[in-house]
């Protein structure tokens, strides 16, 4: 057990239903360049979540569970997302909106794709594609979304490894 929770191995991980709930994902609208919020705490559920987004074709957007409600109504508008992912101590802040919600309560897991289920691959996806999104104060004050394609973290990544191998 870790500090804040259960320790897993990647394997572990993957047998905690990322394919599953990507599937749930991608029946809810999420593809490429389609966003989907994780509203959420520090818990295993947001890992879940990242990677389940990923595995649908579709980006992230983390919102933070400290955003004020205005702040949480200006990024739901302006993201404009296809679905959304959040746990019960949020959903009261998203109410009266109406974009398809998975909510991770207590059986959640049954709730999701039969085992076995996996998503669709779009063989049209390219390093161009969103991988997430992120939301700034900018300059003026008024937040903008960041959005940033695979690209980036495939090259950033590949340079650092090369750079600074480990």
């Amino acid at each position: 057990r870790g500090t804040r929770g259960p320790l897993l191995s990647g394997a572990a991980l993957t047998a905690r239903t990322p394919r599953r709930l990507a599937v749930w994902l991608q029946a809810n609208g999420a593809g490429p360049d389609k966003i989907v919020p994780i509203y959420m705490g520090r818990q295993i559920e947001y890992v879940i979540s990242y990677i389940a987004i990923l595995k649908a074709n579709a980006a992230y957007l983390p919102m933070d569970v400290a955003y004020p409600m205005d702040l949480v109504g200006m990024v739901m508008d302006d993201s404009d997302p296809c679905c959304m992912l959040l746990t019960p101590d949020y959903l009261p802040n998203i109410s009266g909106r109406d974009v398809p919600t998975f909510v991770f309560d207590a059986g959640w897991e049954e709730r999701l794709p039969p085992a076995g289920s996996r998503p669709e691959r779009n063989p049209d996806m390219t390093w161009n594609n969103l991988a997430y999104v992120v939301y700034s104060s900018g300059t003026t004050g008024q937040p903008k979304g960041i959005c940033c394609p695979h690209r980036g973290a495939v090259l950033s990544y590949g340079w650092r490894s090369v750079r600074y191998p480990y």
